[in-house]
């Protein structure tokens, strides 16, 4: 990649870097696309195991309510 920019080297050397950056670049977002899903499980369950056990006290308290009535 260096020798096809001719004697400049400087140049060749900074299209090499914008080449392997493009690459990791594409590789980071391959890896964060295939994370995704897994990273919605995760926070669904988070979000399960937080509302849970104050839904399970607001049908105590309706159960009561109604047992009251």
């Amino acid at each position: 990649m260096v020798g096809q920019t001719g004697e400049d080297v400087a140049a060749g050397f900074g299209h090499a870097r914008s080449i392997y950056t493009s690459r990791a670049e594409n590789r980071m977002q391959a890896f964060l696309h295939c994370f995704l899903p897994v990273n919605i499980l995760i926070i669904g369950v988070f979000l399960l195991g937080f509302f849970i056990p104050h839904l399970m006290l607001v049908t105590d308290v309706l159960k009561m309510i109604q047992n009251i009535s």
